[in-house]
């Protein structure tokens, strides 16, 4: 069981990887708390296309992309708690993976 303190954070030189949504199916599955279930993966999937959406549209509409909580105001919050990734932490990593862009 994964734990708050054994989170690893995002840590890379190439932020392109974070455009693609099997990087973060990836990502969610090591934050995850929750034993793997086919219910697990369809919410890890939702989450994980939600910020690629996010991402990629902000990105070709030339904005910088940044993850302000208004992401979280949908289901998100609630599809994290079912996969136990707290949605806060969800939001600083996403804002993390992005951040060199922005500068």
């Amino acid at each position: 069981m994964t734990t708050l303190w054994n989170r690893k954070p995002l840590i890379t030189s190439s932020r392109s990887i974070f455009y693609r949504r099997a990087t973060w199916e990836k990502l969610l599955r090591r934050w995850a708390t929750v034993e793997r279930s086919p219910e697990s993966e369809f919410l890890i999937a939702i989450i994980a296309q939600a910020i690629e959406d996010k991402a990629t549209g902000d990105r070709s509409s030339g904005l910088p992309v940044t993850f302000a909580p208004s992401f979280m105001a949908s289901a998100i919050p609630s599809y994290c708690a079912r996969i136990g990734v707290d949605p806060q932490f969800l939001l600083e990593q996403c804002n993390k993976a992005f951040a060199t862009e922005a500068a």
